[in-house]
């Protein structure tokens, strides 16, 4: 709802939460020259109730977890400038929270409530000249629905600056952005506590119709105790940076080409409780040409180069795919494509060969559309081992809900497979929170409900 103020505050008045997100009238470049304005002030209020309840059983047993939770928020949002609005701006803006939350399942009946509040601000400076910046501090008490009938409050502090450099003091654009937030929140069987300090560094530059390309840098270093109660819990922390040259290209007397050139270059270095975790490196180059040579014929073909290092473990992958679809008319389509991949590792080495092909031809009926369509796909694959076992580490696999999920590589030792979560705070048990399927070559698993694994977390699985 919306929130009334005074006539003499000379504000305008939105109600919404889609008005924090920074829709803000822009003042003009003639308004006065004053020691400190209010432009507007916005704000709203809410109630929330959450009940969510699971159930699980199993022969002879069954379980039973519901939350209900209630939150009350109040948020003024202001707008005002010192002196000029290009000079500097500031939108600041907070309010209370009132939250009362009940836990039951089979073991206990856990009730609380509490206080808490927002607030938020941000100082704008010189936004119409070609060096701008904004420095900002967010104080924010999300409540996050981690799984069917669990929920928790979280404590998300952020602060940092970004600052842009632009034309005519530069022919090549500059942003610079650097962040330190720390996440905090207990729940009923889960504890978060994530300290995560980014710097981002990105230039842009135009090649007029030809294009553009972009130069990035990150560095990302976050220190995590995170995870479920019911399970040990190691501190970790991690460092990544990240290179990237991306560039995209149109070109042809009728801009029929498009042109792709991905180059990437990443490390990663892990330090947990138990002790040192080997090192990641990864580079890739990807070159995608893609021609639109008439309305009934379009053709691509794409390179592949990917290295990857971890310890002992290294590799490298060099693909390349081709092909062409053909449209003689607007009911017949046929494709046809080519690929070829060459796989090396410090333990085997695998060769694919492949080509593939369709047609379809569809009809307009009285009643709707009539397809049909016939598809063919031919692979051969050699794999050559130096070694009766290697290593895979850190291979990211998603698990939602029950369904089973196929690790990437063949024939796996099933007793060798450890799955942690993805900061590496803690190990999985296996029968316990997940469970292990052999069919043929590939290796599943699986989502246990009533572990520690949430529904839809990201985990890392290692195994040989």
């Amino acid at each position: 709802m919306g929130i009334l103020a005074p006539g003499w505050m000379r504000c305008a008045i939105v109600a919404g939460v889609a008005a924090l997100a920074g829709g803000q009238g822009q003042p003009s470049a003639a308004a006065e020259i004053s020691t400190f304005a209010l432009t507007g002030v916005e704000g709203y209020a809410t109630t929330r109730m959450l009940q969510d309840e699971i159930r699980t059983g199993q022969p002879g047993s069954s379980s039973r977890q519901s939350l209900l939770d209630l939150r009350q928020e109040l948020f003024f949002m202001t707008h005002s400038y010192a002196y000029h609005p290009n000079l500097v701006s500031f939108d600041v803006g907070g309010g209370p929270i009132l939250q009362r939350q009940s836990v039951i399942d089979d073991a206990s009946d856990t009730r609380s409530q509490g206080a808490q509040y927002n607030f938020t601000g941000r100082a704008n400076f010189l936004q119409d000249k070609p060096y701008r910046g904004s420095v900002f501090f967010d104080h924010l008490n999300p409540t996050i629905s981690v799984a069917p009938g669990q929920a928790l409050t979280q404590q998300n502090t952020r602060y940092g600056f970004d600052f842009a450099l632009l034309a005519p003091v530069t022919p090549v654009p500059v942003y610079l952005d650097a962040t330190r937030s720390h996440f905090q929140g207990r729940g009923a069987d889960r504890i978060i506590d994530d300290q995560v300090d980014r710097l981002n560094f990105r230039a842009t530059y135009s090649l007029g119709a030809l294009g553009s390309s972009q130069f990035q840098y990150q560095n990302t270093r976050q220190e995590s105790t995170s995870g479920n109660l019911a399970l040990p819990i190691q501190a970790s922390s991690s460092n990544s940076q990240g290179l990237t040259l991306d560039t995209r290209l149109q070109f042809g007397g009728a801009r029929q080409y498009d042109l792709v050139n991905l180059v990437t270059y990443n490390t990663q270095s892990y330090a947990l409780g138990e002790g040192p975790f080997p090192d990641r490196k990864d580079s890739r180059v990807f070159v995608d040409l893609r021609g639109r040579h008439s309305e009934s014929l379009q053709t691509y073909a794409n390179y592949n180069f990917s290295a990857n290092s971890q310890g002992d473990i290294a590799s490298t992958l060099n693909a390349v795919a081709a092909g062409v679809t053909y449209l003689p008319s607007r009911d017949l389509s046929a494709t046809f494509g080519l690929r070829a991949e060459d796989n090396r590792t410090n333990q085997f080495t695998a060769d694919l060969y492949g080509v593939d092909a369709s047609a379809r031809y569809q009809r307009e009926l009285p009643l709707g559309t009539a397809q049909a369509s016939y598809g063919v796909r031919y692979d051969v694959r050699n794999q050559q081992a130096t070694a009766g076992q290697t290593s895979v580490l850190g291979e990211r696999v998603v698990l939602v809900g029950t369904a089973w999920s196929t690790l990437a590589r063949p024939h796996i030792v099933t007793s060798s497979i450890v799955v942690n979560n993805a900061t590496r705070t803690q190990v999985f048990v296996a029968g316990t929170d997940y469970a292990v399927s052999v069919v043929g070559q590939d290796t599943r698993i699986q989502r246990l409900i009533g572990g520690a694994i949430l529904d839809g977390q990201e985990v890392l699985v290692d195994y040989s």
